[in-house]
């Protein structure tokens, strides 16, 4: 782990609080039991600045949603071409295992628990009625799951 955290480190500008191989490991520890198929990475909204072509502006709206769901702590759902402009889903990689189960919903569709999933801190079962909503992402809030294998897109 502390390898991985070691190259991320040496390829990444970094905020000052994760600017340590050591805090990157920790936090790949800390979410290691998550599961990919669980995780998602989207970049934050944003248009091109009509005023000048080499800047780029918050989108207000879709930042607002995306805002929301992150503060409601509810599950992402991206929409089926959300990858970007810069990669494509890679044909030839096999998914990787995961610690969680494997996601079952095909991209774009809302993901919804099992019908009284049990959690693993002990608590009681939570009824599939009574779990958050997945909340659905703009069409241009771009990212992708954890478990999707991408690549560079041609251009």
């Amino acid at each position: 782990m502390l390898a991985i955290a070691r190259v991320a480190f040496a390829n990444m500008t970094l905020s000052d609080t994760l600017a340590d191989a050591s805090t990157l490991a920790k936090l790949a520890l800390a979410v290691n039991t998550v599961g990919l198929s669980n995780m998602v990475f989207v970049q934050y909204p944003a248009v091109d600045d009509p005023a000048d072509r080499n800047r780029v502006l918050v989108d207000e709206a879709s930042a607002s949603i995306l805002t929301e769901a992150l503060q409601r702590d509810l599950p992402l759902t991206l929409s089926a071409d959300s990858l970007g402009r810069s990669a494509v889903l890679d044909p030839d990689a096999a998914v990787p295992s995961s610690p969680a189960a494997p996601s079952t919903v095909a991209p774009g569709e809302p993901a919804t628990p099992a019908a009284d999933a049990v959690p693993t801190d002990g608590a009681a079962p939570v009824p599939a009625s009574a779990a958050p909503t997945a909340a659905a992402l703009p069409d241009n809030v771009s990212g992708q799951s954890a478990d999707q294998v991408t690549c560079a897109a041609k251009r």
